[in-house]
């Protein structure tokens, strides 16, 4: 089974798999320390910084993430222009040119209907918070 796809595995052992491949994945996280500069990460882009002055006469809280500010700052310098996709053909016949003006079509219908602009902001503001991110596709 060693070569095998995992999920190609009979129903019966499907779950096995499944919890062994996990298993491996948390001890990767753990072995190489991604886990743990992660969750510092998700911690100080999400956490509680607040600074409490607790007086008789004043109580007041102030939050400042000087992190989360430069994260932001560095997302909305990324992902300020709209993303622009050209699809250009290899050969001038006409069914290549056909061709690219599918992908044309469907590359805007992505864009504009599934609202891929947005999934890649917030893929890059996930990448950025916690060091990696990725979107599935499957068309």
């Amino acid at each position: 089974m060693a070569n095998d796809y995992w999920g190609m595995c009979p129903s019966s052992e499907i779950a096995n798999e499944i919890n062994h491949k996990w298993e491996r994945h948390q001890r990767w996280l753990s072995v190489t320390g991604y886990g743990e500069r992660a969750q510092k990460m998700y911690d100080t882009f999400y956490g509680d910084f607040g600074i409490s002055l607790d007086n008789e006469n004043i109580n007041a809280k102030m939050s400042v993430n000087h992190f989360k500010s430069l994260i932001q700052r560095l997302h909305s310098i990324t992902t300020q222009s709209k993303l622009q996709y050209v699809p250009k053909s290899r050969n001038s016949d006409a069914a290549s040119m056909n061709e690219t003006d599918l992908a044309k079509g469907l590359l805007e219908y992505y864009s504009d209907e599934k609202d891929m602009n947005q999934v890649t902001s917030r893929m890059v503001e996930l990448g950025l918070v916690m060091l990696d991110s990725y979107v599935y596709a499957p068309w």
